[in-house]
């Protein structure tokens, strides 16, 4: 039994070992106060009992220590990306089942809970704050069969992708910092995450080949850093460069000093980003969207959805109807090729036109 010390303020506590997984600290000790020593003595007596029940049965959780002990078992797992959505979850929603236990939870429970968060949130928001707790209860209490009635999801399609001119987006972007970047977004279907950490030996110059393996994103502590695109399967890709964007990468790399391509945040590349679309008064989209018009450009030429899978990095038709299907290589090439012409005749015909125009 853990014995209270009395602090010089006159309140005592106790501190009571649960490990760091249950903690969420290296000490893997929960400090309890109370105004007496009897008072503190009785709480830290609950809370052993508490973790004792847990040993027993993961189900003894609550809801908020359950969370907390899901982030620190697989934070070495899973993206930094997803851990940090989870951690941002665990400390700012669904407050009112922080401190059931998971056995008491029942369906009316958490759907009141849902219908709560419903009228400060967005749909799609509430469908992730549904979806994490769906998996830690997935994780410690299995057998638990949940009706849940939860929000559709509104698409939401800016307006101004519709009103976009690619060519002259193309136009706007050349020969600046970014040009690089946009290209491969709109052009290649790469995220912003993936361009920022592309290094030159991912790069294959004699076949004109990049290979997409690794991606640069928030972890929880808000700090950029790298991840492995293997342990996403979709994600990991061997796109052909088109010889536009190829002659880029080596301007770029005879004045390079890093082995990154790019040594801008994506912060900052779509910060630069939304000033070239004001300089030119092009419709504000965000740099992500660029993507979008890649997946348009994709359905405007007809390509499968196989296909536009891939080249996306997609895992479902849900983002662009059903799971990634194997590709053959030559029917992959004309794929390629038939998205290359499309932009280099953009591209072409555009700068045909200014020259026309100048003279």
């Amino acid at each position: 039994m853990v014995k209270p010390k009395q602090l010089p303020s006159g309140s005592w506590r106790a501190q009571v070992y649960v490990g760091p997984e249950l903690a969420g600290n290296k000490s893997g000790l929960i400090s309890i106060t109370r105004d007496t020593e009897k008072e503190c003595a009785y709480a830290a007596l609950e809370l052993e009992l508490h973790y004792k029940q847990i040993a027993k049965d993961k189900s003894n959780l609550t809801v908020k220590e359950a969370m907390t002990l899901y982030i620190s078992t697989y934070e070495n797992t899973l993206s930094p990306a997803t851990i940090r959505g989870y951690d941002i979850m665990s400390r700012n929603n669904m407050k009112g089942l922080w401190n059931y236990k998971l056995n008491q939870l029942t369906s009316n429970i958490i759907q009141r809970e849902v219908d709560k968060e419903l009228k400060t949130h967005a749909p799609k928001t509430v469908i992730n704050m549904f979806s994490f707790l769906k998996t830690v209860l997935k994780a410690y209490r299995p057998n638990f069969k949940m009706d849940i009635k939860l929000p559709k999801e509104k698409p939401k399609l800016d307006p101004n992708l519709r009103r976009i001119k690619i060519d002259e987006l193309l136009m706007a972007i050349k020969g600046t910092t970014i040009e690089l970047a946009v290209l491969m977004a709109v052009w290649l279907g790469m995220r912003a995450s993936e361009i920022t950490a592309l290094t030159w030996d991912m790069i294959d110059f004699e076949n004109k080949l990049m290979y997409i393996t690794k991606a640069v994103v928030r972890n929880k502590e808000h700090k950029f850093v790298e991840k492995d695109t293997n342990k996403t399967y979709d994600s990991t890709r061997t796109l052909q460069i088109p010889s536009y964007i190829l002659e880029l990468l080596i301007a770029q790399k005879e004045i390079s000093t890093s082995e990154r391509i790019y040594t801008l945040t994506s912060n900052a590349i779509a910060k630069r980003f939304t000033r070239i679309l004001i300089k030119h008064n092009i419709p504000h989209i965000r740099f992500h969207d660029l993507r979008h018009l890649n997946a348009s450009v994709m359905h405007k030429l007809r390509i499968p959805d196989k296909y536009a899978m891939e080249r996306g990095g997609w895992a479902t038709t849900h983002i662009m109807k059903k799971v990634y299907m194997h590709t053959f290589e030559d029917e992959r090439e004309e794929v390629d090729n038939a998205i290359d012409e499309f932009f280099e005749y953009l591209i072409s015909s555009r700068t045909s036109h200014d020259i026309s125009h100048s003279n």
